[in-house]
């Protein structure tokens, strides 16, 4: 053997002449490949005036001076191109890339190539070391996953697939705070899909479950606040915004000088100097499909500059808005231009002075109907005094002294700039939300005495103790 197996170096041989020659040739190559780095790759023909050091990866078909040499690595040294034959392992930075190859016996390839290429890694870290129980581990702030594209190759689609070995064990996405559980969601122990949460990492609760039989949707802990509060798990925050309950009846409603209820939810008033009605009356056939199956209707027959009639609704809780985007939508026909509709805040019984018209909208005339929506920011409650029955009124009046009749649908208040399709919840529900008279008892009640379908405003009698509440 006359050279080394790893880099092709001359051996010095026993009685050979002039051995510093065989010693500077090897010393050469070795300063040639050590911390190699090359001007190009698959250079084809040889620069026309190389400088000293000068080192090129040479293509699949070169010519001139590199003819023959494909694939080699040309060095320039002494006036003269020297071609060394790469083996595996061989590590280069192609300066005019920036990029750092890698030989594999056969080619020079990409390091990141070689990297991505590893047909088996057993544990993987990014920012952070990987244990045995998280073989793979990351530390960072942001992550972000696309789907490959049809003209790269890829389908356009994305899917994470996530598998368990079977029904009795786990797959789930866990939420930690403070390395503290608080919500889970996946597959836990059976095929129904689930929502828990816990407040201390021990106690957890189901919050949402899924039947894969059926498809049916369990709320184990219950929707918070229904009819009170927050409309817990419905986007439209006005109660009977589609006119479907009408417990006291449908109308009309005759205005008066102080504010008369309509039906549920709803109340007519006036500032004086005005004659309306407000009723409820259902949709034909061929009208717009958006529009549910009734509207409401706001009558003005007679009014004056200062009477300002107008329609209102109420959602309860001033603060639960506050300082919110709220987007505001509704379907309308209007016999002539005058209505506006606006927001305002009510602080309640003791609280803070009312913010009232909160940006008010004007209403063109409209044969057909015709849908608005719009986006509000809502004043910030905070350091404001909230007493009882505080609200948030959304309002239609009408201004000037030209009478008009205004047609509603579908009326939607939702937190979120951008308006989004009417909500129509279930009748049962809608029924539940309107119904605000309850009263409590001590004492077993006869049959009837149980909950029924009220459509007028309870009265008492006797001598008490009474516990009622009644709100619009």
């Amino acid at each position: 053997m006359t050279d080394t197996t790893r880099l092709g170096l001359p051996y010095l041989a026993a009685a050979q002449s002039q051995k510093h020659v065989t010693h500077n040739e090897a010393l050469q190559i070795l300063d040639g490949l050590v911390q190699l780095a090359v001007i190009a790759r698959d250079r084809a023909a040889p620069p026309d005036a190389p400088a000293e050091g000068d080192r090129y990866l040479i293509g699949a078909s070169p010519t001139g001076a590199f003819a023959g040499q494909a694939g080699k690595l040309a060095a320039y040294d002494d006036g003269a191109w020297r071609f060394l034959t790469p083996r595996a392992g061989w590590v280069a930075l192609v300066v005019s890339e920036g990029v750092l190859v890698v030989h594999d016996g056969s080619a020079w390839r990409d390091a990141g190539t070689c990297v991505r290429a590893l047909p088996s890694v057993t544990a993987l870290g990014v920012g952070v070391a990987p244990d045995a129980g998280n073989p793979i581990a990351a530390k960072l702030n942001a992550m972000f996953v696309t789907a490959r594209g049809v003209g790269e190759g890829g389908s356009g689609n994305l899917r994470v697939t996530l598998n368990r070995e079977g029904g009795a064990n786990v797959v789930s996405h866990l939420y930690q705070s403070g390395w503290s559980g608080r919500a889970e969601t996946g597959l836990g122990g059976d095929d129904c899909y689930r929502i828990k949460v816990s407040a201390d990492g021990a106690t957890w609760r189901d919050s949402f479950v899924a039947d894969p039989a059926t498809g049916a949707v369990n709320l184990p802990g219950g929707l918070a606040d229904v009819g009170g509060g927050s409309i817990g798990g419905f986007r439209n925050q006005v109660v009977n915004g589609d006119f479907s309950v009408a417990q006291r009846g449908g109308g009309p409603f005759a205005l008066a000088a102080a504010a008369v209820f309509g039906f549920d939810r709803w109340q007519i008033a006036q500032a004086g100097g005005a004659t309306a009605s407000f009723s409820r009356a259902g949709l034909g056939a061929g009208v717009t499909a958006q529009v549910g199956r009734y509207y409401g209707r706001f009558a003005v027959t007679v009014t004056t500059a200062t009477a300002l009639p107008e329609l209102q609704t109420r959602l309860e809780d001033v603060t639960r808005l506050g300082g919110r985007t709220v987007s505001v939508s509704f379907w309308y026909r209007a016999t002539a231009a005058g209505f506006r509709v606006e927001l305002a805040q009510n602080f309640g019984s003791g609280g803070s002075a009312a913010v009232t018209g909160i940006q008010p909208t004007a209403l063109a005339a409209a044969s057909g109907w015709t849908r608005r929506a719009f986006s509000v920011a809502l004043p910030s409650t905070s350091g404001k005094t909230v007493g009882a029955g505080s609200h948030t009124a959304l309002r239609f009046v009408l201004g000037g002294a030209s009478a008009a009749t205004l047609d509603l649908a579908d009326v939607q208040i939702e937190e979120s700039p951008v308006a989004t399709p009417f909500e129509r919840r279930p009748f049962a529900v809608e029924l539940l939300l309107c119904r605000r008279f309850f009263r409590r008892s001590a004492t077993a009640l006869s049959t009837a005495d149980l909950a029924y379908e009220m459509r007028a405003t309870p009265t008492q009698s006797g001598t008490g103790p009474y516990d009622y509440a009644a709100e619009l």
